[in-house]
């Protein structure tokens, strides 16, 4: 009996670690991301000027991610380092972006992260942009590969 529930563990072990790798697996490679519109975090609509769309470039190392997003229009491509925890992969980076709140224009440390899932060959989630004096704002992504 001590055998079969040694043998029945070892292969629940493998088929668990093979469903991890699978699942970071599946976040490497090329996105064509589109954003929804931003959302304040405790509700709302913000009016953030910006790209609708963006190029997602993920490579992985175990759990470990590294990439760039480029959003659409010429803004230079954002360095993301990240990890998948269980079916999500969570990445982000740091950027200084312009701000103008009432015609006062200032610059602003920010962390763009995005919160992504895949399922069926798509990935889906949320960006975020937060800085460290305001709530932090999200808008929906969904992407599919691109080449």
């Amino acid at each position: 009996m001590r055998r079969n529930v040694t043998g029945l563990v070892f292969a629940l072990v493998a088929l668990f670690a093979t469903g991890a790798v699978d699942a970071q697996a599946q976040f490497a490679g090329r996105w064509a991301l589109e954003l929804g519109q931003w959302q304040a975090e405790g509700g709302g609509d913000v009016a953030i000027r910006g790209p609708n769309a963006g190029v997602l470039e993920l490579t992985m190392s175990g759990d470990s991610a590294r990439g760039t997003y480029a959003a659409q229009g010429g803004a230079p491509p954002l360095e993301l380092g990240g990890k998948v925890v269980g079916e999500k992969l969570t990445v982000s980076g740091k950027r200084q972006m312009r701000r103008n709140i009432n015609g006062a224009e200032s610059t602003v440390d920010v962390t763009i992260s995005f919160e992504l899932t895949v399922a069926e060959g798509e990935v889906g989630g949320v960006m975020r942009l937060a800085t460290a004096d305001e709530p932090s704002v999200w808008r929906s992504v969904m992407g599919k590969p691109s080449s």
